[in-house]
């Protein structure tokens, strides 16, 4: 792409698209049993292909729906990975501290939360199935708790956050309220409202920089588990981004 800088979420896209995921084996640790350092690290890693493949799915959906002005939605799904970014913030968090602590065992308890994690069927499922153990099944973590230590993730990063006012424009186009409604009416004064359908291939600008910056969490993860195929290809694409951005701001200062 020649105008990446304009466009980073369709690179990431078209990248993460040409990523191959290897196979993982989970190392032999009983159900039973401690986990170990292995067993941590392939959790980690599980859930960061996991993610990855999720994320590259819902954000090509996004740009079909992009290519067709269909911005409500795009909004909509921007939201769910904008949670994503939030969550997999909180899992980094999480699991560096774990590690650092050498307290495998809440590490590990960490990846089945969120990986494993499944309200629904803690809830739900003996309606359906009852002879499932749900109570295996962990609970899924809440969302605020992501929203906590993504604002924390921030100031930390970049020394400041504006955590609640993104997410407030997305969560504001996504649930029922006037400020969905309002892009339908246009007014043609002294007293006319007519019914439009707004088209726009324009991505918001939040979808951008979230998710350049879940490419940068999830390389960090990756880390954490000592992988290195995937984090390579994370890592190259956040470098052309970037080399691609320098060379924009460049031109612009020549050109002036």
């Amino acid at each position: 792409m020649d105008n990446i800088p304009e466009a980073p979420a369709q690179f990431v896209a078209e990248c993460l698209g040409r990523i191959t995921l290897p196979s993982l084996l989970r190392p032999p640790v009983s159900p039973d049993a401690d986990p170990t350092e292995d067993l941590v690290f392939w959790g980690i890693t599980k859930y960061a292909y996991s993610l990855i493949v999720h994320f590259r799915t819902i954000l090509k959906g996004i740009l079909l729906l992009s290519e067709t002005g269909n911005e409500p939605s795009v909004i909509i799904l921007g939201r769910h990975l904008y949670e994503w970014n939030m969550q997999a913030s909180y899992a980094y968090q999480k699991f560096q501290q774990h590690l650092q602590q050498v307290d495998l065992k809440s590490a590990w308890e960490l990846f089945l939360a969120i990986s494993e994690g499944n309200s629904w069927i803690k809830q739900h499922g003996r309606k359906y199935a009852p002879e499932f153990p749900n109570e295996i099944i962990d609970r899924s973590t809440r969302l605020k708790h992501f929203a906590k230590a993504y604002k924390a993730y921030r100031l930390k990063e970049y020394g400041s956050e504006k955590v609640d006012d993104d997410y407030s424009y997305l969560s504001e186009h996504s649930h029922p309220n006037g400020f969905c409604l309002q892009p339908y009416c246009e007014i043609h004064p002294p007293s006319e409202v007519r019914f439009v359908e707004p088209r726009s291939n324009k991505l918001p600008g939040v979808l951008h920089s979230c998710t350049m910056e879940w490419m940068l969490i999830m390389a960090r993860i990756l880390g954490l588990a000592h992988e290195e195929t995937v984090q390579r290809k994370l890592v190259g694409i956040l470098r052309e981004i970037a080399t691609a951005a320098r060379a924009s701001a460049a031109n612009g200062r020549d050109r002036t």
